[in-house]
């Protein structure tokens, strides 16, 4: 599903939901085989607060794998594995996305790409996430 996704740079863009201080910087998206990749950010948030960082890969259909930093130090940087479990069938482009949140599933600030052809495509075709 993944395979032909090869560039680790990703492009993006505020959302209505930015609240700033809160912000998803550096994003990456790291693809490791054709069902597995590494998202990874700085997950940005008031000095001395906590946040959570959340990572998902969506298609048109929904979301076909998700994974969370839990509570970290606002300004911390993570990395989370994500891999689509082979019973999923891909419907159509895939969509990584990343935003980070505070409290528990208030969101914050949200980034995503469409990942298709070995390129990374900014804004999203289809269904966002």
């Amino acid at each position: 599903m993944l395979g032909k996704c090869r560039s680790k740079q990703l492009a993006f863009a505020m959302t209505p939901s930015t609240a700033p201080p809160y912000a998803v910087a550096d994003p990456q998206v790291e693809v490791l085989d054709e069902m597995s990749a590494r998202l990874s950010a700085t997950f940005e948030g008031p000095p001395g607060s906590s946040v959570i960082g959340r990572a998902w890969i969506s298609d048109a259909d929904g979301t076909l794998v998700d994974g969370e930093t839990g509570e970290i130090p606002a300004g911390s940087q993570a990395a989370m594995l994500l891999t689509i479990p082979e019973s999923k069938a891909q419907n159509g482009n895939l969509i990584a996305c990343l935003r980070v949140e505070w409290p528990l599933f208030q969101t914050k600030h949200v980034i995503l790409c469409t990942l298709i052809e070995g390129k990374l495509l900014h804004p999203p075709k289809g269904k966002e996430c």
